[in-house]
Formats: C-alpha cells, structure tokens, sequence
C-alpha cells in the first residue's frame, strides 16, 4: 500500500506536466482539475479506514471544491498585482478560511454538489480579464518537484486520516498542491497572465471533480470501493466531454457573431 501511495500520485502529475507542455498551459489547467490527486487519496482513505469513512471524506471532497474555487479566483487577481509569494500567502489564507467555514456549517451531498457547481459556473465571470498572452516558455526541470509534493501529500493525508478525522482528510485532500506548483512554475517563467489561462483550465477540469466524488458518495458504503470508482471514473469523464462540448458550441456562436459584425461594420 505505502508503494502505491508513492508511486500513483507523482504518475498522474507527471502526465499532467508532459501534457501541458505538449498542449499548452490550459490544457495542463484542464487536466489538473480533474481527481488525479484527491482521487486516489480518498481511495487510499477508504482502503484504510473504511468505505463510510471514505463516503464522508467524498463529501468532504466536494465540500473542499468551494475552498478550492476562492483560492483560484484569489490568487488569479492577486498574482496580477502583487509579488508570488504575496500571492500564495493570500490566496491560502483564503482558502483557509473557507475551509474552517466548511467544517462549521457543512452542507449534504445534494446540496453540496449544487453549490460547488454553481459557484463553479460563475467563476468565468469572477476572473480577471488577460490580453493577448506572449509566447509561453518551456521548462525541463521542475518534474521531479511535482512528483516529490504530490506523493507527500498523499502519504501525509492518509497517515493522518485517522487523527484528522473524514471532513478534514476530505477537505485538506483538495488542498490545491498541484493547481499551486503548476502556477508558480508558470507565473516564473511565462507570467500572470499564463496562470489565468491556466487556472481557467483547471476550472473547467473541476466539473469532472465534482461529478467523481459525487458519485464515489452516492455509491459508498452500498457498494465496494473498486465497483464505485469503476462507475465514477466513465461518469465524470462523461460530464467533461459535456462541458467541453458546451464550450465548443459557445465559442462556435461567439465566433459567428463577430463574423456577423465585422460585416455589418
């Protein structure tokens, strides 16, 4: 179990970094946003305390989703304005207190899911406007740093679960490590404005966020572990291409609205 724990996580963000670098930093974006960090630490959760142990940090999950969406809008404006590490100090100091509101007052699953979503739905709207992005850089040597955090990570939640107890393993397992390493290394060698980009991916990876943990909650504890991530990994890569198609067909009318204008004009 502990090879595991090490050995998944740094995978997973490893192909997210190759990926970014092959596509672009909002493909990177996109893909961080997906359960691929918090997916297998609740998993590794569940195997060790339990699946009604684990349902709770699923729920914790989605609950964290909101705590995750303050620190990105957070951090998205700050990082246009101030130096990097005020930004990180900031947008965490945010995401803190988000999350202790989270533990105060935590909302059902139904509720839960509907909020995240709805708030998710309007962070489009919440960020900060970029114009035309320069060239983006590419740098070979930060690989190893995202691997080293991310297993960490996994191995720190999932030794403390039983201390932490289901909402803060939950909650915590969405801190937002990977969505932060990404940034930094974005924000140094390519600027703010890349990590908008970036972080508007990632946005739009969270519905698929969402729709995992969601279904990993209405699932347990009637169903074994391994059954309810075989049905929430096709589920929430379901709801991806959704919302990618969504996007396609706003941009398509977005695109023949201006032709229309410029031949007006």
């Amino acid at each position: 179990m502990l090879f595991l724990k090490i050995v998944i996580v740094p995978i997973f963000i490893s192909i997210v970094t190759l990926a970014g670098r092959k596509w672009g930093h909002k493909v990177a974006g996109v893909l961080a946003g997906f359960p691929v960090v918090a997916g297998p630490i609740i998993v590794f959760v569940a195997l060790d305390q339990g699946v009604a142990f684990g349902q709770q940090a699923a729920l914790a999950a989605i609950n964290g989703t909101l705590a995750l969406i303050i620190f990105t809008i957070t951090f998205c404006w700050v990082c246009t304005r101030f130096h990097l590490a005020v930004s990180i100090l900031i947008a965490t100091a945010a995401w803190f207190l988000v999350a202790i509101l989270i533990q105060i007052f935590p909302p059902s699953l139904m509720p839960a899911a509907l909020l995240s979503s709805s708030v998710l739905a309007l962070t489009n709207f919440l960020l900060p406007k970029v114009g035309k992005l320069p060239p983006r850089n590419v740098h070979f040597n930060d690989m190893p740093w995202r691997m080293l955090i991310g297993a960490l990570l996994t191995i720190a939640i999932t030794t403390l679960a039983v201390n932490l107890g289901p909402m803060w393993s939950g909650t915590l397992a969405v801190f937002p490590v990977i969505s932060l390493v990404l940034a930094i290394f974005v924000y140094l060698g390519d600027g703010s404005g890349h990590v908008v980009e970036m972080y508007k991916g990632m946005l739009t990876g969270l519905y698929t966020f969402i729709a995992f943990f969601f279904t990993l909650a209405c699932m347990w504890p009637a169903a074994s572990i391994w059954e309810a991530c075989l049905m929430a990994i096709p589920i929430s890569l379901l709801v991806q291409l959704t919302v990618q198609f969504l996007i396609k067909g706003k941009r398509e009318v977005k695109r023949v609205n201006d032709k229309r204008r410029q031949a007006k004009s």
